[in-house]
């Protein structure tokens, strides 16, 4: 990354929640998404229906 001058940070150095709210867009999406699931506007999955072909 370093080579490519790609601004990145180390997993050690930021965490996941931070990292994601750190672009806008990425912000405003995780946003719209709680607001859904507060609405109850979610389909629930079971972890056998995400692995079927």
């Amino acid at each position: 990354m370093d080579a490519l001058h790609v601004d990145y940070k180390a997993a050690e150095e930021t965490d996941d929640t931070t990292y994601l709210l750190s672009s806008p867009a990425n912000a405003e999406h995780l946003k719209r998404s709680i607001e859904q699931e507060k609405k109850g506007e979610v389909t629930k999955l079971d972890l056998d229906d995400i692995w079927k072909p």
